[in-house]
């Protein structure tokens, strides 16, 4: 009886420590995909205002 007890909290503690894993994991790639959001929302800034700045620099001319 003892050894059974044992070999379930032995499965169920590794049960935990995959799904912590896991969960860390996502959490990582979750945010290098925000990372990499905000890099490409900082580019389409930054073309904004390039073609504004074109668009000042054709009405002086």
């Amino acid at each position: 009886m003892i050894d059974w007890k044992r070999k379930y909290y032995i499965v169920l503690a590794l049960l935990i420590f995959i799904v912590i894993i896991w969960n860390i994991q996502i959490l990582v790639l979750a945010i290098r995909i925000e990372q990499k959001d905000n890099e490409i929302w900082q580019q389409k800034v930054e073309i904004e205002d390039l073609k504004e700045q074109l668009d000042r620099e054709r009405i002086k001319k």
